[in-house]
């Protein structure tokens, strides 16, 4: 499962492809990273694997609405439940 996220105010599209972060979850399906900044992200998980293709940005502008808006603060843990999109 990849889990994707990008900031909220990330558009239009070639901004969210520069933002774009993508990572592999582990066979429990979770991820973590210590290197993510504080702010307001849309996360996403999906079983295919992602790029920064125009036509994969395109797709993730599109399912946006169905992205779960997170709040990262500095220096705390946060658990996240996510369906797959696909």
């Amino acid at each position: 499962m990849q889990v994707i996220l990008m900031p909220v105010n990330a558009t239009p599209e070639v901004v969210i492809a520069a933002a774009l972060i993508t990572r592999q979850a582990d066979q429990n399906g979770a991820y973590k990273s210590r290197l993510l900044a504080p702010g307001k992200y849309l996360a996403l998980a999906t079983s295919i694997h992602p790029s920064r293709s125009y036509e994969n940005i395109a797709r993730l502008w599109n399912v946006r609405s169905k992205a779960k808006e997170i709040a990262l603060t500095a220096g705390k843990t946060l658990d996240v439940k996510l369906e797959p999109i696909d």
